[in-house]
């Protein structure tokens, strides 16, 4: 099958969806499939390029939009056209973020089967309400990252009725680390991009909170960079978390996650925004570590309260403090949480299982454009 995935961004940027991208792309690679990736040019890149055996072409899709000049937007929709006729894919998957989304639209061919993932909240997606709905309402199948994002997307556009699945993120399933010694520092890991929604500010209050009462107990590490991180480093030296307590390690290679999380005594999630799924979780999971969570969006589908980790009310320094706490006086206890994360993720969340449910939702993608008659998609709990 060839197989085209349309989205705004993609290595060498890092996300979520960044992440999710590669290892799909990655996976149907490595099962025999021809993958093509479109995304946004950067001025980093060149605009094609090949990364592990997948093609990447670029085209400035946002800057074209941005620009408001009919020109520059129609020069990029024929660029487009140019290449997707060129690959000739069986299925075109789009990354729904935003301005790539309305040009895959613009340039494509009629009739082709698209699917298309919605990754951040459907509210979120910078473009007009009217755009996001056409788009949405272009597809032959419209994926959920999460069951929480399935319900917002469906009360955004009732009208998608079957055409709304979820599909949870999957992952590879790398060895974990042993656990550190329990004789050392207990060490608190936060990652990802440094920004407002991540709620890195409550995970230093919580932590300051946590030292008063347990000074010397334990390391925060901050891994990642962002907008917030200057005002992260300022929050921290007014709370007086110094070095070696906290440390703020700035930018993380992805291939390097897996040696950070090693470190880990626990991982915190503290996001307080509705995070569509919360792939930072999972791969706290894989790596075997428990994780502190806070309970919004997609993240209570992978961190059970009591069975994978803890989950606290988003934006509660105090909750979050409490938590800190149980891990450092029931270490056995985190250990297990921890050991339960990694079976739900190789159980539930591995790239092969959704590789699977994703070739399926092609196939009948496909078979619905051709007018074949398909039987209904399996649900995630098939």
């Amino acid at each position: 099958m060839r197989i085209l995935h349309w989205t705004d961004s993609f290595a060498p940027s890092i996300g979520g969806t960044e992440v999710f991208v590669r290892e799909l792309a990655r996976a149907q690679l490595l099962a025999g499939h021809e993958v093509s990736i479109v995304t946004e040019s950067i001025p980093t890149c060149p605009d094609e390029e090949t990364l592990e055996g997948i093609a990447v072409r670029r085209f400035r899709f946002a800057p074209s939009l941005l620009s408001r000049q009919a020109a520059d937007v129609q020069r990029v929709v024929v660029a487009s056209r140019k290449f997707r006729s060129e690959f000739a894919p069986d299925i075109t998957h789009v990354h729904f973020i935003g301005a790539a989304g309305w040009f895959e639209l613009l340039s494509r061919p009629r009739p082709t089967p698209v699917v298309i993932t919605v990754h951040p909240p459907v509210e979120c997606i910078h473009l007009p309400v009217e755009l996001r709905r056409r788009v949405l309402m272009s597809a032959d199948v419209v994926i959920a990252a999460s069951r929480a994002m399935e319900a917002s997307i469906a009360g955004f556009e009732p009208r998608l009725g079957l055409r709304l699945h979820c599909v949870h993120y999957g992952h590879r399933m790398p060895p974990p680390e042993p656990m550190p010694s329990g004789r050392e520092p207990m060490v608190f890991v936060c990652f990802g991009r440094l920004e407002d929604a991540k709620g890195f500010d409550v995970a230093l209050r919580a932590f300051a909170t946590f030292l008063k009462q347990r000074p010397g107990g334990a390391r925060l590490v901050i891994a990642g960079d962002g907008h917030a991180r200057a005002a992260l480093e300022v929050l921290a030296a007014e709370l007086g978390l110094q070095p070696p307590q906290t440390t703020f390690t700035g930018w993380i290679a992805p291939d390097d996650i897996q040696a950070l999380l090693g470190t880990a005594t626990a991982v915190v999630v503290p996001s307080v925004w509705p995070e569509p799924f919360g792939l930072v979780a999972l791969e706290a999971g894989i790596a075997e570590r428990p994780i502190i969570a806070s309970r919004v969006g997609g993240l209570p589908e992978f961190v059970i309260d009591g069975e994978t980790g803890w989950l606290v009310p988003p934006g509660d320094p105090d909750a979050l403090a409490r938590a800190f706490n149980e891990v450092l006086e029931d270490p056995e206890r985190a250990r297990r949480l921890g050991r339960n994360a990694r079976q739900k993720a190789v159980r539930e969340f591995s790239i092969d299982h959704c590789l699977d449910r994703h070739l399926e939702i092609y196939r009948r993608a496909r078979h619905s454009k051709a007018g074949s008659a398909a039987d209904p998609i399996p649900t995630e709990s098939s």
